[in-house]
């Protein structure tokens, strides 16, 4: 069953059934994934459209460069120093006592009615219980219903997300293939209230207009992201070898992450892939490389959704993704890129292939990417998730409102 959620006018104004006030809203992570700082970032920027700058805060380990983003915007920062991550998770055990209090003090300070929790982190769990008992509203992003194959102390991942999960009023998944994945676990996951909101709709189009088709040079392929055993790279470098007759493409793979010396290895001897960007990129790098480059390769074993894709689509890049999780509901199942039929090197470079023979097919797809984000994109959906959370009076909205999923 779905429910409309209201209009600022509806939440705001006294008298009409919804809040009295604007509401004050803490946006949390202090976790070590670097990919999440930009959703606080974005989220925060959604927010201060319709709400007073004042009344959003960021309480996160993003760092100097979006500390002072945010603080241009107005918006409160309450930068985390301290240990976060699994490399450091002794740290952060120690530090416990410390972290605790100072988030008390957080709140006390901000007093906010919300809080998002854009994704989870080793010590959320425990935090989390300061909010049930101050009565502040939770709204929670789980990326990922299910740790990915491969994934570090899956248990514990399951065992803490539980946690957080008892404590949460509105889940926001980012594709409806996660909605789906997560009722189908039953448990808290089928119970809680849920709202979809599409991870690409966060940022704004750097790109007005679809990119012309590439000729007079070679197609450049790229892949970006942790290099970790679910990303697929085994199957991008047979792809690779499977087209190693073909000198009209390059493929440059960037980033860092546990499976590098193996991917050294797979792509050692094929000239046409670049291999000088595994290494960990600053946020500059990450959108120079997103722009320089024709076509994003995400050839997933499995996936919730892809940070990285949200960034292409963005950039009006289309991508080639298989049939994993939420990956092809995000280039708009083939119409803004190209869905391999099948988890093998051999459906991936067929893919390729398409691309490379039919240059001015790849150049639609990039104007299909940008079409997708402005259907996709509509009103405030982080103003309507705080209002839903906060079980405000759910009046009619006009067409393309965003609506709360109820068991």
């Amino acid at each position: 069953m779905t429910t409309a959620v209201p209009a600022l006018s509806s939440v705001c104004a006294p008298g009409a059934g919804g809040l009295a006030r604007a509401p004050r809203v803490l946006i949390w992570y202090e976790g070590a994934g670097e990919a999440v700082y930009r959703i606080c970032d974005r989220i925060a920027a959604w927010l201060t459209r319709d709400l007073p700058a004042g009344n959003i805060g960021l309480a996160t380990t993003a760092g100097a460069a979006f500390n002072a983003r945010a603080a241009a915007r107005g918006n409160r920062v309450f930068a985390y120093k301290g240990p976060a991550g699994r490399r450091a998770k002794g740290a952060v055990l120690t530090h416990f006592p410390a972290n605790w209090r100072r988030f008390g003090r957080l709140l006390d300070d901000f007093a906010p009615d919300v809080v998002i929790l854009a994704m989870n982190f080793a010590p959320a769990w425990p935090l989390v219980l300061r909010l049930r008992r101050r009565g502040i509203r939770l709204i929670y992003i789980p990326h990922d219903p299910q740790p990915h194959s491969g994934d570090f102390a899956r248990g514990w991942q399951v065992f803490a997300q539980e946690r957080v999960l008892a404590a949460t009023d509105l889940m926001v998944p980012m594709s409806a293939a996660m909605l789906a994945a997560a009722r189908g676990l039953g448990g808290r996951f089928a119970r809680l209230p849920a709202m979809v909101i599409p991870l690409h709709t966060l940022g704004v189009p750097v790109a007005a207009r679809g990119r012309a088709p590439v000729t007079g040079r070679k197609l450049k392929f790229l892949f970006f992201g942790r290099l970790i055993a679910y990303k697929g790279l085994d199957l991008l470098a047979e792809a690779c070898r499977l087209m190693a007759g073909r000198d009209d493409f390059t493929l440059t793979i960037a980033g860092d992450g546990p499976m590098k010396a193996a991917v050294e290895a797979d792509f050692s001897g094929l000239p046409a892939v670049d291999l000088s960007y595994l290494r960990h990129l600053t946020e500059e790098e990450i959108d120079a490389l997103i722009a320089s480059h024709d076509v994003l390769v995400c050839p997933y074993r499995d996936a919730s959704q892809s940070a990285v894709i949200a960034e292409a689509v963005l950039a009006g890049v289309p991508s080639i993704v298989t049939p994993a999780g939420a990956l092809p509901e995000q280039v708009d199942f083939g119409r803004a890129g190209s869905v391999a039929g099948a988890l093998t090197g051999r459906a991936v470079a067929d893919c390729m292939i398409r691309m490379l023979d039919n240059r001015e097919e790849t150049a639609a797809m990039s104007a299909a990417v940008l079409d997708f984000w402005h259907r996709t994109a509509t009103g405030n959906p982080w103003l309507a998730a705080v209002t839903a959370a906060l079980g405000a009076e759910r009046a009619a909205l006009p067409a393309g409102a965003v609506h709360v999923d109820h068991p």
